[in-house]
């Protein structure tokens, strides 16, 4: 390493799903005070690696300069190990050993009784560089991705509408003060806002006022939807901002989305990956920023018989797996509403009949309250009770039908409830979910088969929640995938 000139070279070892990969990898934070609004790979590559480090927690050890000293990211200075809750804790080392100061973890919670679920938690630090007479302060903030909780899963579909029917179904009549702009997705929206303000008490705790600053912004999955939300409203106020993103979910209807003055964040794509094309771009959805895709199947899957050198079985040791169906379940999803003002309106043909049939009205109703109670706090707002229907057979006999309406909402809640089903202990809906309308079976049905084919052995058919809680729908997610495109770039 050579701190003076903010050079630094290291080997990660550990790397990939078997621990067998090293990856070899270099910062140079002079970078930042150059031009932002090009690709450069030495930031993209560390970048990867940091939007892993601060929720995978993996114990990745680094040799981090030419003495030959290794250091095991996964053990704190105070002794701690691998159980540690702080999931942070190797993303603050890693940090620490390339120079940043003041590194922090923060965790974003709700202020309030309104929108519990939009939380996160990211890494902070600053490195004051100097070079050729310019100094800026360079402050880092890595967000971490879902972590597997009903909060943040319930948070990634809460695309929001600014309608009653989006309102009246939260429980407010206008838009929540946290969510800052309507053309956002209102989840990662209101997120972002609040971390905005941890992020600028921060600044104002540890950096001096009168010094410029660069802000690299970085995340992976939902880290990297808050990540792009948070990169282009500090291109907004002005700041000068390097933002990475991996795997990033649509954050915005904006119009604006493509304006030139977004052109320095940059949104690393796997065409393969489910997760960067929810919400729909049918809806309206994009991302802020540049988008730069490419799909690990048609440029760094193995083609032979032993791993090769550059492609994804040689950095994770197992055969990639992607069935080629994502075209499928993005017909499917766009089939479940034509914009994200639809997603808040129930419809004749959403409703679910359920199998069972009775004499008595009373009893059919009662029926449809029970499966209603079954429903959580979440989904059930977006589900409505209806009148039993009531059919005669013409012998002089009526009998009566429980059903229930739902909204495409209640579909996304049913998925996130899915999702988060082992991190809080969920069981009413089984690792199967609850029953959906018929307009939504087909989409349900390919979005767990997305999941389950996952794994790299046949024994994960049956245990689609045990990889859910993971964070990612295919191998196609992992952050290793995206730290290959991003070496590649």
């Amino acid at each position: 390493q050579n701190s003076k000139n903010n050079k630094f070279s290291a080997i990660m070892y550990g790397y990939g799903e078997d621990g067998k990969a090293n990856v070899k990898f270099n910062v140079n934070y002079g970078e930042f005070l150059g031009e932002n609004s090009k690709y450069i790979k030495s930031i993209g590559v560390f970048s990867a690696l940091l939007s892993q480090e601060v929720y995978k927690n993996q114990g990745l050890e680094l040799k981090a300069n030419s003495s030959g000293a290794v250091r095991d990211f996964n053990k704190s200075e105070d002794g701690g190990d691998e159980n540690n809750k702080d999931q942070s804790k190797s993303a603050i080392s890693l940090l620490e050993t390339f120079g940043m100061k003041d590194v922090e973890n923060c965790n974003v919670i709700s202020p309030d009784i309104y929108d519990t679920d939009d939380i996160t938690e990211f890494v902070i630090g600053h490195r004051l560089v100097k070079s050729n007479n310019i100094e800026k302060e360079v402050i880092v903030i890595a967000f971490r991705g879902t972590n597997g909780t009903i909060e943040e899963w319930s948070s990634n579909f809460d695309v929001g509408a600014n309608t009653d029917d989006y309102f009246g179904a939260m429980g407010y009549n206008s838009l929540e003060k946290d969510w800052s702009d309507e053309n956002n997705h209102k989840g990662f929206d209101v997120t972002t806002t609040r971390a905005m303000e941890e992020v600028e008490t921060y600044i104002e705790n540890n950096l001096n006022s009168s010094v410029e600053k660069v802000y690299w912004v970085t995340g992976h999955s939902r880290g990297a939807a808050i990540a792009n939300l948070l990169s282009a409203k500090l291109i907004d106020k002005g700041d000068n901002v390097f933002g990475y993103t991996f795997a990033a979910p649509n954050t915005t209807a904006s119009t604006d989305y493509n304006n030139e003055k977004y052109s320095s964040i940059f949104n690393i794509v796997n065409s393969d990956d489910m997760i960067p094309v929810l919400p729909l771009e049918y809806w309206g959805f994009k991302k802020y920023g540049q988008v730069f895709s490419v799909s690990i199947k048609d440029n760094y899957e193995n083609k032979w018989w032993k791993a090769q050198e550059g492609t994804w079985e040689n950095l994770m040791g197992f055969d990639y797996n992607f069935n080629g169906n994502l075209s499928y379940t993005i017909n499917a999803f766009s089939k479940v509403g034509s914009s994200r003002e639809d997603l808040y309106k129930f419809s004749e043909d959403a409703v679910l009949n359920l199998s069972q049939r009775y004499r008595n009205r009373n009893d059919a109703l009662n029926d449809a309250l029970e499966q209603f109670n079954k429903y959580t706090e979440r989904i059930k707002r977006y589900v409505q009770v209806l009148e039993p229907t009531k059919r005669n057979t013409g012998k002089g006999g009526t009998w009566y039908f429980p059903q229930i309406k739902q909204s495409p909402a209640c579909f996304m809640m049913i998925l996130a409830d899915m999702a988060a089903q082992k991190k809080y202990g969920g069981k009413k809906g089984g690792t199967s979910g609850f029953k959906v309308a018929d307009n939504y079976d087909n989409a349900k049905a390919l979005f767990v088969f997305s999941a389950l084919d996952s794994k790299k052995n046949a024994e994960i058919y049956g245990k689609a929640i045990d990889f859910l809680n993971l964070g990612g729908m295919s191998d196609a997610h992992y952050p290793e995938s995206y730290y290959l495109i991003a070496k590649n770039l």
